[in-house]
């Protein structure tokens, strides 16, 4: 975020942030991968096509969205959809302020490129 107009959103949020909220998914508390392992040298031998079946949380998202946008719905809903993967899946609410008319951050687009 290049710079943040609400009053208790930090300016930039990392991945590592204290205020970022609870995964909603985390791989290690997903029923469906019990069977997975927790060996890294499992990625050697990764399925074809696919990520290796690996409970350990490889990558980290944080998804920052408006929830009144039906489009953000949808994409939020297509990444549950998704699981399981090895990851770890944090839903950012961060809803537009005055309905729309000007958002509450701005892409920082020399840190993180073009959208």
């Amino acid at each position: 975020l290049k710079e943040s107009h609400g009053q208790a959103m930090p300016e930039r949020l990392d991945w590592r942030s204290s205020y970022l909220p609870l995964p909603s998914y985390l791989v290690t508390e997903d029923k469906k991968t019990q069977r997975w392992g927790a060996n890294l040298q499992a990625l050697m031998y990764s399925m074809m096509g696919g990520l290796a079946p690996v409970r350990l949380p490889l990558y980290t998202v944080v998804f920052v969205f408006d929830p009144a946008e039906v489009s953000d719905m949808k994409t939020a809903h297509q990444l549950l959809a998704q699981m399981p993967l090895p990851m770890a899946l944090h839903f950012v609410l961060l809803p537009s302020a005055g309905g729309g008319s000007k958002p509450l951050a701005s892409w920082d687009e020399v840190m993180l490129g073009a959208p």
